[in-house]
């Protein structure tokens, strides 16, 4: 009668053949994770402007143009910070004093000097954080846009990402905005 047992050969070979198979399974996997990535970082950034320039425009469409004031060069060199004010609201209609609107305190829209990347709206000393990885910010009225109407506003965002395989990804975002008279 034979011995019926598996030799070390037989076993070597066995972990062999699953050490080949693991390491082409596991070379995919990292492949299409990084793949993934790719894909998925510019579709965050979409979304992150997305939503600061609504953000920014529900604000905007709620102001006059005579409320808004743009500061080029703040805090730094090439990034523009915007001023503006809210009408004040009483039962879900603007305040009047006689036949003028009541505006609110100021609301300051600029990036952060304090953390370089970070998109911040000030309002009564409440700071919010509207976006990360932000390069620059700027706001274009008539008076440096002549094809712009009186009433319009037009803001550009820039978005720099660098993904943990340390590549860059730039983003860059305009709207045309129209505030009240």
């Amino acid at each position: 009668m034979k011995n019926k047992g598996v030799t070390f050969v037989e076993i070597f070979i066995v972990v062999l053949i699953m050490t080949v198979i693991t390491a082409m399974l596991l070379s995919a996997f990292i492949q299409s994770r990084a793949l993934f990535q790719t894909a998925d970082i510019p579709a965050i950034q979409q979304a992150a402007i997305r939503k600061i320039m609504g953000s920014i425009a529900l604000d905007l469409n709620q102001t006059a143009y005579s409320q808004i004031q743009i500061t080029q060069d703040y805090p730094f060199a090439g990034s523009d910070m915007l001023r503006y004010r809210l009408p004040q609201y009483s039962g879900g209609s603007p305040v009047l004093s006689g036949l003028d609107i009541v505006w609110d305190s100021d609301i300051f829209i600029n990036l952060d000097s304090s953390k370089p990347g970070r998109l911040i709206k000030t309002q009564g000393g409440n700071v919010t954080v509207l976006g990360e990885h932000f390069n620059k910010i700027n706001f274009f009225d008539q008076s440096k846009e002549p094809m712009l109407s009186q009433n319009e506003l037009k803001i550009t965002l820039n978005l720099r990402h660098m993904s943990t395989q340390q590549r860059i990804y730039d983003m860059s975002a305009a709207a045309i905005l129209n505030m009240r008279n």
